[in-house]
């Protein structure tokens, strides 16, 4: 929990000091934009723990200066379908993670690709216990107006386990609101 607290006080220092810079600027060439996004996550584990988790959700928060390099927080949660009763050896992955994302965007485009590097704690809730964890990935973020858009990502998942590391990827769609 602690982990989590200076988490969002760190994501919150960053937009205050982006927002600091901003006020002190001069000249329209600086931006700061707010984003949040909720969708549909996918996980696929990879590895001798194989496993789909396809009921998943993930969230984000994140401050971009100047349109092109953001201050993100996310937080998922995925799991497999049916109850533990119904799957043995069910599994539930909960995560949050900060980092940093830079968007390749042209002026005026509508579909704006990025690449993005988290890391954090992520908790495979049958274990028990909490982990590193770093999320490499790619995605495209698609306006369809002027503060709304969809989110379409692809994550790298690495979980540094005692025994062995979980491996595996996210897919991620959900809906952008700036």
């Amino acid at each position: 929990m602690r982990w989590c607290v200076g988490v969002v006080m760190c994501a919150a220092l960053c937009v205050g000091l982006a927002t600091s810079a901003q006020a002190q600027s001069s000249g329209p060439s600086r931006s700061l934009t707010v984003a949040g996004s909720l969708g549909y996550s996918f996980v696929r584990t990879l590895g001798d723990d194989k496993a789909n988790l396809p009921v998943g959700w993930a969230a984000s928060i994140d401050a971009t200066l100047n349109g092109r390099f953001a201050v993100v927080v996310d937080f998922a949660s995925a799991r497999q379908s049916g109850t533990a009763a119904q799957v043995p050896g069910a599994r539930r992955l909960n995560s949050i993670q900060a980092g940093g994302r830079v968007f390749l965007r042209a002026p005026g485009a509508r579909v704006s690709p990025f690449v993005q590097f988290l890391a954090g704690k992520a908790r495979i809730v049958q274990d028990g216990d909490r982990f590193f964890s770093v999320q490499p990935g790619v995605g495209a973020d698609i306006t369809i107006v002027s503060h709304v858009g969809v989110r379409l990502q692809a994550d790298y998942v690495w979980i540094r386990r005692p025994a062995d590391p979980l491996t595996g990827f996210r897919i991620v769609a959900g809906v952008v609101i700036r």
